[in-house]
């Protein structure tokens, strides 16, 4: 009796989270367009309107500069512009170009390891996701970086958010950013998106929310087989048509007798030892 309320409940919820979330501006970079629109169903699911897809890190900062968007998600393999360079020239832009320093920037690899990881980190990234992704890990980044947002530091050739995640120092231990004259420029943490929000992103992005997304994201298996299909299709057309022949008649079968196992060659063996001799290798006396 209880669940025509529920659902009433979470489409109230789904409303709300798309009247919160319609109005911030999100850029999706990926050299895989499929990807890009993965990454952009999960945010339509989650209440996200105006996501722009692209998959050129030259084209990413080119809209940077004229559009005013409020987060990044970008690849590290795109090109030309690769996706560390694409940070890079954010995070050192100069005061006079039309670039937001300190806008939140979401890195998507593949690549997982530390060096990767921390190679990342030092380029100045917000928040950092590896593939394959779920709706649910795409969630939990958006909230640190909506609802937790890091004070943004300029120290040596370092420009990004504080890459200690603590705002606090460890117990026993004195802050030392800052503290030397000329050693660090500290700039409060962007919250563009938490003040146009106006509500914590964790009350928006509900189990309910995030479980409607990965269906969305489970939904696109078939896509991806049409994907694959396609490409299969694209480089069969590359291939000569002798080749394109014996690959749909798979490869060839080599004709090999069967081997002979221990008791066989022990028969055969034994009949040669006991076989009658040849007149004519017979000795005559």
């Amino acid at each position: 009796m209880a669940r025509p309320a529920r659902d009433s409940n979470d489409r109230d919820k789904q409303k709300v989270s798309r009247e919160r979330f319609g109005n911030v501006r999100v850029l999706v970079a990926d050299r895989d367009i499929r990807t890009a629109t993965l990454v952009q169903r999960v945010l339509f699911s989650f209440g996200f309107a105006k996501i722009d897809v692209t998959n050129s890190g030259d084209v990413a900062l080119e809209k940077l500069r004229t559009e005013p968007y409020d987060l990044i998600v970008t690849e590290w393999q795109i090109q030309p512009m690769t996706g560390i360079d694409l940070v890079r020239a954010i995070r050192r832009a100069k005061a006079d170009e039309r670039l937001r320093r300190d806008i939140p920037i979401i890195m998507l690899t593949a690549r997982g390891d530390k060096e990767t990881v921390t190679a990342a980190r030092d380029a100045g990234i917000t928040e950092f996701l590896v593939k394959p992704f779920s709706a649910a890990t795409i969630s939990n980044r958006l909230v640190q970086v909506i609802d937790n947002p890091r004070i943004f530091v300029e120290a040596g050739e370092y420009s990004g958010p504080c890459r200690r995640r603590r705002a606090d120092p460890p117990p026993g231990m004195q802050e030392r950013r800052g503290k030397r004259a000329g050693s660090a420029t500290i700039s409060p943490p962007n919250e563009a998106i938490r003040d146009r929000l106006s509500v914590p992103a964790a009350e928006l992005l509900t189990e309910g929310t995030v479980t409607r997304a990965q269906d969305a994201l489970l939904a696109a298996e078939g896509d991806f087989l049409a994907w694959a299909k396609d490409d299969i299709a694209r480089l069969e057309a590359r291939l000569p048509r002798a080749r394109r022949a014996s690959l749909r008649r798979g490869p060839r079968k080599r004709r090999c007798s069967k081997p002979a196992t221990t008791s066989s060659r022990r028969r055969a063996s034994s009949a040669t030892r006991w076989a009658p001799r040849s007149p004519a290798c017979s000795s005559t006396t």
